[in-house]
């Protein structure tokens, strides 16, 4: 019956028992519950942030609450972000809002939304401004006669202005007003009664934050002063205005280059503006220039203009230790990827910014230079900890370590492009440059002059290489124990290469083939491409077990060489080859010393292409005068010196891989190190003085006794008779190059124009160890920079080379 009912229903009769059906199981199921509760969300307990969040965005700001299901946090600004930005119900949940840098001058604001399910909370988080004190203009020139000046400051902090100590005697305050706000301060300046101009500064201070502000002002006697002597113009250019005070008649030497022109001019009395155009640059690299203002008595001064590329790129370079790194040590990684210390003062006192006080601080590290002139030493220097970089090429004008010894004595280290002259100051010793029984070093482009022991002495090492650096004008009978010395230096070392470097005006060791006892085992050295210049005495001997090619070097015979006091084999002389002797390896007790491996060990020796000036035959063939008939076969190599032996220490091929040296003819190995070895980045008279001598085949000058023999030293102060100029005092001044802004803002050894110009932020230490500038990912940003200052230098000395 029930089934014949059903059977019979129509349509609109199952919809209505279908629809009664469900609602009365949906009545069964909610029976009992809330149904307000299930839809209302809850956030209660809500604290706000007590502090706003730091400037830098470091420090977040904290919001905590309670939810009773599912919540999310949305942040009005994009400025910021919320942490976690979502979660399940709970109580005291904590979202933590960080922020990029603020580095607007103003406090800015976000709204922070909560939501569960309906409900929603609003919570506003600040970010601290930056705090500023802005002026706008840095430099004032003031009349000579005196006047008062005015100087605008804009600040969003309290701030005192203060008047640097020597400057108070004719700078003086007239108003003085704190605000935060636009602040005008009014100064006096008063007559400068003296013929010099004048510059004094006066500093606007709050806390860590300080603002400078230059017056210049001209003296009685003829003077030209420029307000702005350094501009940055973008790679779209722009017109420039320069702005100067001259009491003389001047006029304007423009620059040899067709993208700067000048504009109509126009002149007031004293006060004159000029006004210059400077075209786009759709190079890819910046370009320089100097605008030069002079009159007719000499008086001169230079606008320096620097435009920045289009798009600045950097060419890939091979990886080592820096772009043409070569050689053993080729792989030394230095400070790479450690802190930057600055070298702001030439004192030797261990302060900091003194280079003691930086070799002294630990981990891996990179010493530029923020300063130009030499650093007297008050005792000798160490390196002491290992991973370290010294870039001389830093300084704006070089860097001189004088009158103590400075010595490698750490692992994995990079010297490049300072001059080491310790001469007789001490009353010791000292190598111009030493160091052994370490790893992992390469010395770059150093000179090396007035040293008592030998001038570069960098040996017994594992694993390295010394490069296109200047040894000259040893001492000769200077404060050495033994009496007269004046020696080039000691070179060797388990894989070992001396590349592209001269030896000049020392007497002996030029160079000694010398074996450590610490590597004596393990000695293959490789000596190419050098120049050697007026020795005498012994010149190039050694060898002692050691395994050596001796390729394609320059012997050039000079004065001493060529006078009676030097035997005529050793004007041709290419090296005397030895060999450790039973009296050289026992001590005077009849035992075994240290030197016991080495004993009747004879060398292996690769000698090919090397060129004795003067002498054909010799550079015909290397062997036969130059190595065979320097030795004897007497006592003083226990009467070895056999046909036998000469045979067995000649090879036909290298014993020692060069290690990825770029090789030369001798002629251009002696052309190319004319123009590039040492501190060639910034000659000084020292050096030109000795590259002169080479170049031209003289000594210049000699001890006064001439006891020493022709081109050889006694004390630094004998070159004064070839420089005159320099007065009583042989160390020639550094000057600082005031072409070059050296303003880093961050400290991150890298200049705020180079980071300008290859995008990086000047704000930001770390973009230094970043390595977004190498197209290869290899260098970090700091080492491309040092590499971007002596880049034609390390491109043009290789041309022409092999590997």
């Amino acid at each position: 019956m029930y089934n014949l009912m059903l059977s019979k229903m129509n349509k609109n009769e199952w919809g209505l028992l279908l629809g009664l059906l469900f609602m009365w199981g949906c009545d069964s199921e909610s029976a009992g519950k809330d149904t307000t509760e299930l839809l209302t969300g809850k956030i209660e307990n809500v604290v706000e942030p007590t502090t706003a969040i730091s400037t830098d965005g470091k420090d977040a700001a904290i919001v905590v609450f309670t939810a009773n299901k599912a919540w999310n946090v949305r942040t009005e600004k994009n400025w910021c972000k919320a942490t976690p930005a979502s979660g399940k119900e709970g109580e005291s949940i904590t979202v933590a809002i960080t922020a990029e840098a603020n580095n607007s001058y103003d406090e800015r604001n976000s709204n922070i939304t909560i939501t569960c399910g309906d409900a929603i909370k609003h919570v506003t988080i600040a970010q601290k401004q930056k705090d500023a004190i802005l002026l706008t203009s840095n430099k004032v020139e003031a009349k000579q006669e005196g006047e008062e000046i005015k100087v605008e400051v804009k600040s969003n902090v309290d701030f005192t202005s203060e008047i640097s100590e020597k400057d108070k005697s004719w700078l003086k305050p007239i108003a003085q007003t704190r605000g935060l706000s636009t602040s005008v301060l009014k100064f006096a300046v008063l007559e400068n009664k003296s013929d010099n101009k004048r510059e004094g500064t006066i500093t606007f201070r709050s806390g860590n934050l300080s603002e400078e502000v230059s017056i210049y002002q001209s003296g009685i006697t003829p003077s030209i002063v420029i307000s702005e002597t350094n501009y940055k113009i973008p790679a779209a250019g722009q017109d420039i205005t320069i702005e100067l005070q001259s009491n003389v008649k001047y006029s304007i030497c423009m620059p040899e280059v067709d993208w700067i022109k000048e504009k109509a001019e126009t002149k007031n009395m004293s006060s004159y503006t000029h006004h210059f155009t400077v075209s786009p640059n759709d190079r890819n690299n910046s370009r320089k220039a100097e605008i030069i203002i002079t009159d007719n008595n000499g008086i001169s001064e230079s606008v320096r203009i620097v435009q920045y590329g289009l798009n600045p790129m950097i060419e890939p370079v091979e990886f080592a230790a820096f772009p043409g790194a070569e050689g053993h040590g080729r792989n030394t990684v230095g400070g790479r990827g450690g802190k930057v210390y600055h070298v702001t003062s030439l004192e030797d006192d261990g302060t900091k910014g003194t280079l003691r006080w930086a070799l002294e601080q630990n981990g891996p590290k990179t010493i530029v230079f923020d300063v130009a002139g030499t650093i007297h030493l008050k005792s000798d220097i160490r390196t002491q900890k290992d991973y370290l970089t010294i870039a001389g090429q830093t300084s704006p004008g070089g860097i001189c370590i004088a009158d103590y010894q400075f010595w490698i004595n750490s692992n994995d280290v990079i010297i490049r492009f300072l001059r080491f002259r310790p001469g007789d100051m001490s009353g010791g010793e000292p190598d111009g440059l030493g160091g052994m029984d370490k790893k992992n070093i390469i010395i770059d482009h150093c000179s090396t002059s007035w040293s008592v022991d030998e001038c570069l002495s960098v040996y017994g090492m594992e694993n390295s290489t010394v490069q296109w650096c200047l040894a000259g004008l040893a001492l000769h009978n200077s404060t050495h124990g033994k009496g007269s010395h004046g020696y080039g230096g000691n070179w060797g070392g388990n894989h070992a290469s001396y590349h592209h470097n001269m030896i000049a005006h020392c007497k002996s060791r030029v160079p000694r083939l010398g074996p450590r006892y610490t590597t004596q085992e393990n000695e293959y050295v490789d000596i190419r491409n050098n120049v050697f210049y007026n020795w005498s005495g012994e010149g190039c001997y050694g060898g002692e077990n050691q395994n050596i090619n001796i390729v394609n070097n320059f012997y050039k015979p000079g004065p001493a060489t060529n006078s009676k006091a030097t035997s005529k084999r050793t004007r041709y002389r290419i090296a005397k080859i030895g060999v450790r002797t039973e009296e050289y390896c026992k001590d005077d007790d009849g035992n075994w010393n240290q030197w016991k491996p080495s004993f009747h060990k004879w060398g292996t020796f690769y000698i090919n292409g090397n060129k004795v000036e003067g002498c054909a035959e010799v550079t015909a063939d290397n062997w036969l005068k130059g190595v065979y008939e320097q030795q004897d076969n007497d006592e003083k190599v226990d009467n070895l010196w056999t046909d036998e032996v000469k045979i067995q220490i000649k090879k036909t091929a290298p014993v020692v891989a060069t290690n990825n040296v770029t090789t030369h003819s001798a002629d251009d190995a002696y052309e190319k190190v004319l123009e590039y070895v040492g501190a060639c980045n910034y000659r000084d008279a020292v050096d030109l003085l000795i590259l002169g001598d080479v170049k031209n085949g003289l000594a210049s000058c000699s001890a006064s006794s001439n006891s020493a023999g022709i081109g050889y030293i006694n004390t630094p102060k004998d070159i004064l008779m070839a420089l005159p100029e320099l007065k009583d005092d042989p160390y020639p001044v550094l000057k600082i190059d005031t072409s070059i802004d050296m303003t880093d803002t961050d400290g991150d050894g890298m200049t705020d124009d180079f980071e300008i110009e290859f995008g990086l932020n000047p704000a930001d230490a770390d973009d230094g160890n970043a390595k977004t500038l190498d197209p290869d990912g290899n260098y970090t940003n700091l080492e491309m920079y040092l590499h971007i200052l002596v880049k034609d230098i390390m491109k043009k000395q290789i041309e022409g080379g092999t590997k």
